[in-house]
């Protein structure tokens, strides 16, 4: 077999392959073997159609070269090692970074972020930005395909083939990134500075917390439909709402005017939420010591049985309307986030067919992921890993065997109501020949329904009933049968339901406000065991 040539640059750098190729020139990965690491080999070699200007390219590329060598003492911008001329072409040398671009990593995350643990993974880039700034270069190109997320979680900010000194008198050429580029790069004569990049640093994060890419300035400036990010369901307070918005202006006047404005702004905000927060804490201590005086003064009075269960029963209603507000059905017809579904769906929605008066069909998991908004079956309260946890506390093995996704939407078309139900199920064997299903929400990951069953159906129900009866009085409030009673009344509930015949597709279940327990038959499984909530269907 004929072995490939190898091909050195300068005697020096070995290439061994293409990392990305573009109008400009190729991107290669090599090898430096004279201090046995791996670099990043940037070659200018433009198209054929742009070999007119190619000189003033070539010098614009060498001019990026110089850019990043003084800012080589910042940590999270890219290095660059060296940069040269050989036989007419030029080339950049640049450390390798290992990881993966940040639109990746926000794609590959199961949550988006919330704002502050956005800001603060964003936050070295920010302070490169700044130093940068301080040496009069802007960047001009801050968007999630040029930051890489090292294995550790670091960001490194690459490409600064837009970068420019900023000044006052001077005309800079059009350099944009839909979604993350303000007006003023638009614009021939376009005044740009700090506040160009204030706006990108701003959009990037809008995108991590969000899952959305801003839309356009352009289009913006002809009707600007560019949602808050409270309005998708995001955990951000008002105030650094209030900050991002002003970052993402369209009129750079109105936006920071650099990057210690940005920073100052949620740093001082920051600091009136604390005390409000220290005001809140003395008003509920003081509320506090009153409530024991009441309570003292009141404490000869008898509370009857029936009113402790009234109240626990109207507080899970309380809970579980908060729950409700938070799903898509909840939303007014125009509301943002079902306008984001509706869009989700015409682009990639499948159709699945027909159920009575609604149709089917099926969104995929990263467009279930980035609407970010819990689904609308009955959910109980507590989270997958929250459950996990507790059967592992009760001596239960668990062993992960698979995880499957499910999102599926129902929409009347009469009426245009519509149902989502994004979920993951998980199948574990739980030992003694038995496996268990966990169906909860993509989103919060609240669980709907736990489901326990036997590998060989001649096996005893007793190591179920055992596990679903502990199911019971962890996810139901109103479950007030202690364990042993429990067990006896599912294990009679089991008993009756296998001395019925052809109860293939029949449920048989008890019952309270906030959960149930139940059989249903299988043909794989004979009889399985299952704890569900449909609060709030």
């Amino acid at each position: 077999m004929q072995q490939k040539e190898k091909i050195y640059i300068r005697n020096r750098y070995k290439i061994e392959t293409i990392l990305d190729s573009g109008g400009f020139g190729i991107t290669y990965l090599a090898e430096d073997t004279e201090f046995c690491q791996k670099v990043v080999l940037k070659k200018y070699c433009p198209l054929e159609d742009r070999k007119i200007s190619y000189e003033k390219g070539k010098k614009d590329f060498l001019r990026e070269a110089r850019t990043l060598s003084a800012l080589s003492d910042i940590t999270a911008i890219v290095r660059v090692l060296d940069y040269f001329e050989e036989r007419g072409d030029a080339y950049i040398v640049m450390e390798y970074v290992k990881g993966h671009s940040l639109r990746k990593y926000i794609e590959n995350r199961i949550e988006s972020m919330n704002f502050s643990q956005a800001w603060d993974f964003f936050l070295p880039i920010i302070d490169a930005l700044e130093k940068m700034h301080e040496k009069n270069l802007i960047h001009r190109d801050i968007n999630p395909d040029n930051i890489i997320v090292r294995e550790d979680e670091t960001l490194k900010l690459i490409d600064f083939g837009s970068a420019r000194e900023y000044a006052s008198d001077v005309t800079m050429t059009a350099i944009v990134k839909g979604g993350y580029a303000p007006p003023e790069q638009y614009m021939r004569k376009g005044k740009q500075g700090p506040w160009t990049d204030v706006y990108s640093i701003c959009a990037t994060i809008y995108e991590m917390i969000t899952g959305v890419i801003p839309e356009s300035s352009i289009e913006r400036q002809n009707k600007d439909k560019l949602y808050p990010p409270s309005s998708y369901g995001c955990e951000i307070t008002p105030q650094q709402e209030e900050s991002l918005m002003k970052g993402l202006s369209l009129d750079y006047k109105r936006r920071y005017q650099n990057i210690v404005q940005l920073k100052q702004s949620l740093s001082s905000k920051k600091e009136k939420e604390t005390a409000s927060g220290r005001k809140d804490k003395r008003n509920r201590n003081k509320l506090g010591r009153n409530l024991i005086v009441i309570v003292l003064m009141v404490g000869s009075i008898f509370i009857s049985a029936m009113t402790v269960k009234k109240h626990k029963t109207d507080l899970y209603k309380a809970e579980q309307k908060e729950w409700q507000e938070k799903s898509l059905r909840e939303y007014p017809r125009d509301s943002k986030q079902r306008l984001l579904l509706l869009d989700y769906l015409a682009r990639y929605g499948q159709y699945k067919g027909q159920a009575g008066e609604e149709k089917i069909y099926f969104l995929p998991e990263w467009a279930a992921q980035k609407i970010n908004v819990r689904c609308d079956f009955g959910f109980f309260p507590q989270k997958k890993e929250e459950y996990i946890s507790y059967l592992r506390r009760k001596g239960i093995s668990l062993k992960l065997e698979d995880k499957r996704y499910q999102g599926v939407i129902y929409i009347k078309p009469v009426t245009g109501t519509l149902r989502t139900y994004f979920s993951y199920t998980e199948i574990y064997d739980i030992g003694q020949n038995c496996g268990m299903n966990i169906v909860y929400d993509v989103t919060t990951h609240e669980v709907t329904r736990a489901v326990f069953y036997r590998k060989n159906k001649r096996q005893k129900l007793d190591y179920l009933i055992s596990i679903a009866s502990q199911s019971i009085i962890f996810f139901a409030k109103d479950w007030e049968l202690p364990l042993k009673k429990t067990q006896q009344k599912v294990k009679e509930l089991a008993e009756d339901y296998e001395k019925e015949e052809k109860n293939e597709g029949i449920y048989s279940w008890i019952s309270v406000y906030d959960g149930s327990i139940g059989c249903k038959m299988e043909k794989w499984c004979g009889t399985a065991l299952q704890v569900f909530s449909y609060t709030g269907y």
